[in-house]
């Protein structure tokens, strides 16, 4: 007897070792492990379905059709072939911002390069010594026509891309419209903080050189507001008028590379020569409508032509910024004497 109880006992203690002292602890450990993964996938499930119901009812009603099915006006490029919008309201033209069309790119493109100038103003404007020195008044009404002037380009730009698919040719016409408008001041702006930097002591060649450019910008100013402007008959004219306002704006930059002696002037030069050459090799891609024309319906979202035109002026637009922030800080280094 003595003997099967050690035996009992031993078997007893066995057990009691393996479990521990506390032998339910695992069980309810095990309990609250599977309780945690059954609510965290709940939770992925509720949080699936909501992002699910929201996507569904935010892109509700917004088909997409091919060129043929596509309204006449909209069709600028023929070699896009898919992924238009036709016949949409002020609703669905908004919200096809988070959809996905042969115009998400251009949109999304310029609403960030929106976001981005916003977000320099606001910092710039707050911390006016960020750059080293402090902005005065004069300088910042020089930098402000720039900034604005870029600001426009990116919103009339980002609204006409989104609401290009609208119903009314009216309101295409229109939007179009304000699209070359912003091109416009965006171009005739560029040109005000370098001109006015490099010619502070030359005040009536500055005067000079910002009345030509002025003057070839306010044709592409009034342009946009007469009727026949819109035409595709008359591509090549606004093409021309664009392309005279960056040659015009080539000639101060030389002359101000001449006049301000030993070479100090050379690197802005070269930053307003990468700002030139964004905007000549994106134009150059708009007018060759590539990689489209090559491989029609390839690509009708991503990377055409007017997508790849807007990531190289928001590049040149960059370029610009930077250039123009440091010909303002290194003024005072520049062996210019009045």
């Amino acid at each position: 007897m003595r003997s099967r109880r050690t035996v009992a006992q031993e078997e007893e203690e066995t057990k009691k070792n393996n479990d521990g002292p506390f032998p339910r602890r695992e069980t309810h450990n095990n309990d609250c492990s599977t309780t945690a993964v059954s609510c965290r996938r709940s939770l992925r499930s509720i949080s699936n379905a909501i992002v699910s119901s929201f996507r569904a009812f935010w892109e509700q009603d917004l088909p997409l059709c091919d060129s043929d099915e596509a309204p006449e006006w909209t069709k600028g490029n023929p070699f896009i072939i898919g992924g238009y919008r036709a016949h949409y309201t002020p609703s669905m033209c908004f919200r096809s911002l988070f959809s996905l069309h042969n115009e998400t790119g251009n949109v999304w493109t310029h609403l960030t390069g929106l976001f981005v100038y916003i977000s320099l103003t606001l910092y710039f404007f707050v911390h006016d010594d960020a750059l080293g020195k402090p902005m005065d008044a004069v300088h910042w009404v020089i930098f402000i026509p720039y900034i604005i002037g870029s600001m426009i380009c990116m919103l009339f730009s980002a609204a006409f891309h989104l609401f290009s698919g609208h119903c009314c040719e009216k309101t295409y016409r229109r939007m179009l419209l304000l699209d070359y408008f912003g091109i416009t001041c965006l171009a005739m702006s560029s040109f005000l903080p370098p001109c006015y930097l490099a010619f502070q002591c030359h005040p009536y060649v500055r005067l000079t050189y910002l009345a030509a450019i002025l003057l070839i910008g306010s044709v592409g100013l009034v342009g946009p507001f007469c009727q026949f402007w819109g035409d595709m008959k008359y591509f090549w004219l606004r093409v021309s008028i664009y392309c005279s306002m960056g040659v015009c704006g080539m000639f101060p930059m030389v002359h101000a590379h001449l006049i301000i002696p030993n070479g100090t002037a050379t690197p802005h030069l070269v930053g307003l020569a990468m700002m030139m050459f964004f905007y000549a090799f994106g134009t150059l891609i708009y007018v060759a409508q590539f990689p489209e024309k090559w491989f029609p319906g390839r690509f009708d979202v991503w990377l055409h032509s007017h997508q790849v035109w807007h990531v190289l002026v928001l590049c040149a637009s960059g370029v610009h910024f930077v250039n123009c922030a440091a010909m303002y800080v290194h003024l005072e280094s520049m062996p210019i004497h009045c």
